[in-house]
């Protein structure tokens, strides 16, 4: 974004992280419908990743950001004749930051996520939403969550937390893992009028592996635990009717579950 040109209105403005999501919630409705296509439009960033603006908002806002964030790196490769990796490789030689390349690296990773839930059969994709996106996050390993179904919408939603390895960066988005697309169908077969939304939650620094020093303490798992539980008990804030969350931790996921301080009186099983 550059500056703003003299007499044009000021760029779309947003809470900050402070606010509940019951006064988000409530600063989004009160907005006008031109104010609201404005910031879908022109959205700062952070609105995609804030508690209290409905799903659909979330993601519309995400995936602009994250389009933005491939197409900065495919417009100079395709001008300079080059791969995309070439680019990455070397941004500066292409008049672009390792930001740039970075933020590059986890936007595809995350599309690839997004194609990877959405399915292989074009007549019939599975419904997938870019709940979260924050290609900057933990040092670059970036922090994602893709929802398969609205949770704004669906009567019971699972958050499926993961565990020591996985990162936006490393590719726990697709790369094979089908839990959220084994959930999603299995639920929408036992229940094929109301199916489960299913959240992949990469919101959080996990260990990078079974080497990783980090592993054999809890404080990963207490501040994943303390993003967690912000989302999850975010969920509410925007939800229609009545709601059952399930959240499901896999290796350390399940003791970043188990130190999150779930505050809201929500049905949840833990």
């Amino acid at each position: 974004a550059g500056n703003t040109p003299p007499g044009a209105p000021p760029p779309p403005q947003c809470p900050g992280p402070g606010p509940a999501p019951e006064d988000v919630k409530n600063w989004w409705d009160s907005r006008t419908q031109e104010k609201k296509d404005r910031s879908v439009a022109e959205p700062p960033a952070e609105l995609g990743n804030l508690n209290g603006i409905p799903a659909e908002i979330r993601d519309k806002v995400n995936q602009a950001v994250m389009h933005d964030d491939l197409n900065r790196v495919r417009e100079v490769a395709g001008r300079h004749g080059v791969s995309e990796d070439e680019v990455i490789k070397d941004p500066a030689k292409y008049g672009l930051t390792q930001d740039d390349a970075t933020r590059f690296y986890n936007a595809r990773r995350t599309d690839e996520g997004l194609t990877h839930q959405r399915g292989s059969d074009p007549k019939n994709p599975r419904p997938v939403m870019l709940w979260g996106y924050q290609p900057m996050a933990d040092n670059g390993q970036g922090r994602a969550a893709i929802a398969i179904g609205n949770p704004d919408k669906a009567r019971n939603t699972a958050v499926i937390v993961p565990g020591t390895g996985s990162s936006v960066r490393d590719g726990w988005l697709a790369d094979g893992h089908n839990d959220a697309i084994n959930l999603y169908d299995q639920s929408a077969l036992a229940d094929p009028d109301d199916p489960t939304a299913v959240i992949m939650w990469m919101g959080y620094d996990a260990p990078d592996g079974f080497t990783d020093l980090r592993i054999a303490n809890p404080d990963l798992a207490r501040q994943g635990g303390a993003l967690l539980a912000a989302d999850v008990n975010g969920l509410s804030a925007t939800h229609e009717g009545s709601s059952h969350v399930t959240v499901i931790g896999h290796s350390y996921g399940s003791t970043t579950v188990a130190d999150a301080r779930f505050a809201k009186p929500l049905d949840e099983d833990l």
